[in-house]
């Protein structure tokens, strides 16, 4: 048995490198407090590692004062509970739009859609790569297929269409496969402000001031103090 965890958490602490060849992207969220809840490079720490194109994906959830997910225990039926719910979504790259799907009804949790398992969803593509990001709100998406866009491009909402448990945030990169086309390409792993996320990644968005041209950065925080000269910083903690 010791033998047995002891190979198991080797595995697991595999995952937690990041693999070669990564490509950078920017945060697809930019105001709040993130947790990864499925990332890394072993099944042990991410859902997703199966050797399919979403094998580096990452989910997403948000995390309120308290540390929790929801304003109630547990979830529950209530969409609006979820911190991440309706949350604006960026896109992670430079490039242009190439499929665009906004047709599903959002879910009550725990329900599922298991043959749409992508829910409302949009897919870039840059560089010959392709990104997408899953589960949007109905009704919310900004943009249309052939557009092009940016990382200051508000793609749409955090939803919770497709195979979903509860409302959060799917992104992966793929290459290859049938143009076009989600999760038929060969899997790209990827990093944020270059970080590899894994599960338990945090991602959390602080605002500071500086009050005077060359001064340190004073960590006032939203909405406190005087800010003269507000500066948004993106930290990401593994």
């Amino acid at each position: 048995m010791i033998f047995f965890l002891s190979v198991m958490s080797f595995l697991a602490l595999r995952g937690y490198r990041a693999p070669k060849n990564t490509v950078e992207l920017s945060p697809p969220l930019k105001h709040g407090k993130y947790i990864v809840i499925n990332g890394g490079s072993r099944p042990m720490i991410n859902a997703h590692f199966n050797g399919s194109a979403q094998s580096y994906a990452i989910d997403i959830v948000g995390l309120n004062s308290f540390g929790m997910r929801a304003s109630s225990i547990g979830g529950g039926e209530n969409l609006s509970d979820y911190v991440i719910y309706g949350k604006p979504v960026y896109s992670p790259c430079v490039g242009k739009v190439l499929v665009v799907v906004d047709e599903f009804d959002d879910l009550t949790p725990p329900q599922k859609d298991i043959e749409n398992i992508a829910g409302n969803h949009i897919l870039i593509g840059f560089d010959e790569k392709e990104v997408l990001l899953a589960h949007f709100k109905k009704g919310s998406i900004k943009v249309k297929a052939g557009d092009f866009v940016d990382t200051n491009t508000m793609l749409g909402e955090v939803g919770n269409t497709g195979n979903t448990s509860e409302p959060h945030l799917h992104m992966h990169m793929e290459q290859g496969g049938k143009p076009d086309t989600i999760l038929n390409g060969k899997p790209i792993p990827f990093t944020i402000n270059g970080n590899f996320l894994i599960r338990g990644s945090i991602l959390d968005h602080y605002r500071f001031c500086a009050l005077r041209e060359g001064s340190p950065l004073l960590g006032l925080g939203a909405g406190e103090g005087k800010c003269t000269k507000p500066i948004m910083v993106e930290y990401i903690i593994n």
